[in-house]
C-alpha cells in the first residue's frame, strides 16, 4: 500500500473538516494518509492495511465507537498498534487509562499543527 519509503497514518475523526486538516497537513509533509470517519469503518481499514500503517490518530469522542472502544478492537488486530489520540475532551481518567493500554500519547484539541507533526514524526520514528 505504502511507497517505499513513505509512511502511512491512518486518521480516524467522526468531523469531517478534522479530517481534511489531519489528511492535508500530513499529506504535505510527505505522509501517506488513509481516513476513517468511524469506528466500524476504522476497524475494517486497520484489518487491511495494519501491516502498513505507521500511525493510527484516534478521535476520543466518536458517536458510533468511543476511542477507547476503537483501541481496543485495533489492540485485537495489531497488539503493538501505534496510536495518538486526538482528544478535544477533558476526561483525563480514561485517557490515563488509555495510555496505560499503550497508546502512545495524546494531542489535544485544538493544537497546533507543528505540535501534531512532532508527535507524529516521534511515533513513526519508535516504530
Amino acid at each position: 500500500m505504502a511507497v517505499q519509503g513513505q509512511k502511512t497514518i491512518l486518521a480516524i475523526d467522526d468531523e469531517p473538516h478534522m479530517l481534511d486538516i489531519l489528511k492535508t497537513v500530513l499529506q504535505a509533509e510527505g505522509y501517506v494518509v488513509l481516513t476513517a470517519s468511524g469506528g466500524r469503518e476504522s476497524i475494517e481499514l486497520y484489518k487491511e492495511h495494519w501491516r502498513d500503517i505507521h500511525v493510527v490518530l484516534l478521535d476520543f469522542m466518536m458517536p458510533e465507537m468511543t476511542g477507547d472502544q476503537v483501541f481496543d478492537h485495533l489492540k485485537q488486530i495489531n497488539p503493538n498498534v501505534p496510536v495518538l489520540l486526538v482528544s478535544g475532551s477533558a476526561d483525563r481518567a480514561r485517557q490515563s487509562a488509555m495510555l496505560a493500554k499503550g497508546v502512545r500519547g495524546i494531542v489535544h484539541k485544538p493544537f497546533y499543527l507543528h505540535e501534531l507533526v512532532r508527535q507524529v514524526s516521534a511515533v513513526v520514528g519508535a516504530v
